[in-house]
């Protein structure tokens, strides 16, 4: 005995109807959120937004935004959607100008889930939000600078020697090279020599434990796609599916880290790498800086003392 009909089946057909049309109703009211403010816009794909190929994993993500940034020509912004989320994309100079420098304050929140317990690799300055991310960012600003980065200019050159050898031995032996592959060898021998300090020598070993772990990095399971895929087009879900994680990739890190940094201080080792600027920065709480403090203070102050980017759009 169902509530509308006699038989309980016409009754879950019309319940199931009334759901699909009420998530339909809704998904076609997120996507006139652009022309209701009166923002010129693409029309969007049910479910996928202006992002199908990205979402289909058919293109890239840099690929996907160049074509709507070529297709949005004419406009100096205009509103996209990834997924069912609305973006607003900026091709003016002088309002992406002001993006990154005076009001940058107002522009530090990804939407992105982190949790420093629970998923210890989220936070980093990718994924971090507000004041954590400012704080940290503050911090990190001179480990980027171009002295620093010179520093680990010899680390790379010898990497590149490495590849070089390498590439000539394979020559000689007319071997097939795939070229991915051998780039992400390369990438991850880099990685090791100037973040952690160590030679892995993953041009011509690709089975280090190193390597492996890094290819689970790259190329993630299913777990890690699902988390890619959540965090990209489904953000509100993050914070109760951060669970969602390599477990062993962290732990592989983690105790690498604490491990040369424990190395390192039991016997006075100091190398120009990365590792070496965080150990000195938890050490004396900053970095010796060679950029003046005025070129991140837009990270530092929440007010804005010049032509906003709300002016700017509004003249616009």
């Amino acid at each position: 005995m169902g509530l509308l009909f006699e038989s309980l089946w016409p009754d879950v057909v019309v319940a199931t109807a009334t759901v699909v049309l009420m998530i339909y109703w809704k998904l076609m009211t997120l996507y006139s959120y652009w022309s209701s403010k009166g923002v010129p816009n693409l029309t969007p794909h049910f479910f996928y937004g202006n992002t199908k190929e990205f979402m289909l994993k058919q293109t890239t993500q840099a690929e996907v935004y160049q074509k709507l940034y070529n297709d949005l020509e004419g406009h100096p912004f205009a509103g996209v959607y990834q997924g069912i989320y609305p973006y607003l994309m900026l091709r003016d100079p002088e309002t992406i100008k002001l993006f990154m420098t005076k009001d940058f304050s107002h522009f530090t929140d990804k939407g992105f889930a982190t949790d420093e317990k629970k998923a210890p690799l989220s936070a980093n300055l990718a994924l971090l939000s507000g004041k954590r991310w400012r704080s940290l960012r503050v911090k990190l600003t001179p480990t980027f600078t171009s002295g620093k980065m010179k520093m680990m200019l010899l680390m790379v050159a010898e990497c590149a020697e490495r590849l070089k050898e390498s590439l000539k031995n394979a020559s000689k032996n007319g071997e097939i090279i795939e070229v991915k592959q051998i780039a992400g060898r390369y990438t991850m021998e880099v990685i090791g020599s100037c973040v952690f300090g160590i030679q892995i020598n993953s041009i011509n070993n690709d089975e280090s434990e190193f390597v492996n772990f890094g290819k689970r990095f790259l190329t993630p399971p299913l777990s890690g796609k699902l988390r890619g895929f959540i965090r990209n087009f489904l953000p509100f879900l993050g914070q109760f599916l951060i669970f969602i994680r390599d477990k062993k990739l962290e732990e592989f890190i983690g105790n690498m880290v604490i491990n040369m940094v424990r190395y390192r201080e039991e016997n006075n080792i100091e190398r120009e790498d990365f590792l070496q600027m965080l150990m000195e920065l938890k050490k004396k709480g900053k970095l010796e800086s060679e950029i003046s403090i005025t070129e991140d203070a837009h990270l530092l102050r929440g007010e804005m003392n010049a032509t906003s980017i709300e002016d700017k759009i509004t003249d616009i």
